[in-house]
C-alpha cells in the first residue's frame, strides 16, 4: 500500500503550494486507524496534531488512490468465469451474507430494517473455498432477503461450472442452479438421518472459510460498528477492505 501511495504522492503536489502537514506514511496510518478502530476524525487529528479537515482529506485521498490501483480492486465475478475457462476445472465458491449496522435513517426506515430492532446494510461475499480469494461483494438494504440478493447479483454464476456452497438462508437456490449445496433441514415429522447429519457437517466444514472471511472483515471496526458516514460510501469501503484482505492472503 505504501508503494502505491508513494508513487502517486508527487502528483498530488506537482503544482506546488503549501508543504504538506502529513507524510505518505502518516496518511496511510490515519486511514488504517480510522478503518480499524472507527474512532472520530477529531480524535485522530489530536493524535497527529493536525486539523480534522486534514484527516478527512488524507482518508479520502488514500481511499481514492488505492481503489484506483488494480492491486487493490476485487477481481469480480468475471475473473471467476475466466479462471474456469482457462483451467477447464470446476470451481467451488462459498456465498454468505453478513449485516453491517446503520444508524436509523431519517427517511425510508422500512427498507433498512432487518428485524431485531436493527437497521442494517446487507453485504453478500463470494469467496473461493480453496484460494480464499474474495471475488466480489454486493449490497442491499437490510429488509432484502438473502436469497433475493443472490438472485439479483449472482445470475452470472448460475450459468458457470461452479459449485456454490450456501447456508439455510438460500433455500430455493437449487431451483436456479443445480450445483448448489445447502444444509438439509429436519422437520417435525422427519428427523435427519446419520448420512444427512454427516453431509451438513461436511458442508459446514467446507463453508467455514467464508465465516472466517466475514470475521476478518469485521476486525475493521468501520464494518462492525454502526456506520456514521453516508450509506453510499459503504460498498466502496467494503470492497477496499476485502481487497486489502486479498492482498494479505496473497502474500
Amino acid at each position: 500500500m505504501l508503494a502505491v501511495l508513494g508513487a502517486a504522492y508527487p502528483k498530488l503536489h506537482e503544482q506546488g503550494g503549501k508543504p504538506p502537514d502529513l507524510s505518505v506514511g502518516d496518511k496511510l496510518l490515519i486511514t488504517l486507524k480510522y478503518y480499524r478502530e472507527y474512532t472520530t476524525m477529531e480524535s485522530i487529528a489530536d493524535d497527529y496534531d493536525c486539523s480534522k479537515s486534514s484527516v478527512h482529506r488524507s482518508i479520502t485521498w488514500v481511499e481514492a488512490t488505492l481503489s484506483a490501483d488494480g492491486r487493490f480492486q476485487l477481481p469480480g465475478k468475471q475473473a471467476l468465469q475466466e479462471e474456469i475457462l482457462e483451467s477447464g476445472n470446476v470451481q467451488t465458491v462459498a456465498v454468505d451474507v453478513t449485516e453491517h449496522p446503520l444508524h436509523r435513517p431519517k427517511e425510508g426506515q422500512e427498507a433498512w430494517y432487518s428485524g431485531k430492532k436493527k437497521h442494517t446494510n446487507k453485504t453478500q461475499v463470494v469467496v473461493n473455498t480453496v484460494s480464499r480469494k474474495i471475488y466480489d461483494v454486493d449490497q442491499a438494504p437490510g429488509s432484502v432477503h438473502d436469497f433475493t440478493l443472490c438472485k439479483q447479483t449472482l445470475l452470472q454464476l448460475l450459468f458457470l461450472c461452479v459449485i456454490i456452497l450456501a447456508d439455510s438462508g438460500y433455500q430455493g437456490i437449487q431451483d436456479y442452479h443445480a450445483w448448489s449445496l445447502i444444509p438439509i433441514k429436519k422437520s417435525k415429522t422427519r428427523p435427519l438421518s446419520a448420512a444427512e447429519k454427516a453431509f451438513n457437517t461436511e458442508l459446514s466444514r467446507r463453508r467455514i472459510v467464508i465465516e472466517n472471511i466475514n470475521a476478518k472483515i469485521k476486525v475493521f471496526k468501520i464494518m462492525a460498528y454502526p456506520y456514521r458516514n453516508r450509506r453510499e460510501s459503504h460498498l466502496r469501503r467494503t470492497k477496499l477492505v476485502c481487497a486489502i484482505l486479498n492482498a494479505e492472503i496473497a502474500t
